[in-house]
């Protein structure tokens, strides 16, 4: 993957090579330093968008300009040349590695994840204790009772999907694992943090009703729970999985090189 300080770089090498001896059209250059010229077709379309650069991006240009040049006179090029070339050589390695990645198509199952949440439980401690809770935050144009009743029943729920639908940020249908009073939107009683089979509700001081149930409970010391952790699981099998392929790749590479006597050792 390319890291921030490279795409920066890919922009500083971008703008030091924008500038370029040009005799026939000098007239149409932004700017010049000394013998180099900045010409609006020498720049990348994605640093110049739908509009001409402005005075203070050619301003900065020629700064860079000024301090190159100047560094220039004062720096070994051999070095910078070496730096430039490995750098080239990292860009061109790490797109070559990501083709191949992808050529690959890596698949990982759910039967993967749960195999290796199994073999390492004794990684995937607590910390502390985890609840699994969904909740609907109320208003008093809903019946609670009625809300309530469905709820726990598994019936259809119109007014409730309204409601939801105007005010999502009151709604987590889907549940979640969440550590004790995490959820300060909500601030369930201390005393009601406990696992039940029915969704219970609770009076808010902001005159709302907080409907919730806490299906589950993972004690401190004890595995967390695969859903909990299953994406994590799968971005490590990811991992490993595409680090094997480029080794593997790699080390045919270097098969194919030596076969063919294209390096030596002394």
């Amino acid at each position: 993957m390319f890291k921030p300080y490279l795409a920066i770089l890919t922009i500083i090498l971008l703008l030091l090579t924008a500038c370029q001896e040009n005799n026939a059209n000098k007239e149409n250059s932004l700017a010049r330093v000394n013998d180099r010229y900045l010409f609006l077709e020498s720049i990348a379309s994605d640093n110049v968008g739908d509009t001409l650069w402005n005075k203070e991006q050619i301003n900065a240009w020629i700064i860079r300009q000024v301090w190159a040049q100047e560094a220039e006179k004062n720096q070994a090029s051999e070095n910078i040349d070496n730096l430039v070339l490995d750098y080239k050589q990292s860009l061109m390695i790490d797109a070559y590695q990501q083709k191949v990645i992808a050529e690959a198509n890596v698949k990982i199952s759910d039967e993967m994840v749960l195999n290796y949440y199994k073999m390492n439980l004794e990684r995937f401690t607590l910390d502390q204790d985890m609840f699994k809770l969904s909740y609907f935050i109320i208003d008093s144009l809903l019946d609670v009772d009625i809300v309530l009743n469905k709820l726990n029943n598994q019936e259809a729920n119109d007014a409730l999907d309204g409601y939801c639908l105007a005010n999502p940020k009151n709604c987590l249908t889907a549940p979640i694992w969440v550590e004790k009073g995490v959820l300060e939107s909500i601030s369930i009683p201390q005393y009601l943090w406990n696992t039940s089979v029915k969704y219970r509700s609770f009076y808010r001081n902001d005159n709302t009703v907080g409907l919730f149930r806490i299906e589950s409970k993972n004690k401190k010391g004890e595995p967390a729970p695969l859903d909990l952790i299953a994406a994590d699981i799968y971005a490590i099998l990811k991992f490993q999985k595409e680090k094997e392929i480029i080794d593997k790749h790699g080390e045919k590479l270097l098969l194919n090189a030596q076969n063919n006597n294209n390096f030596e050792i002394y």
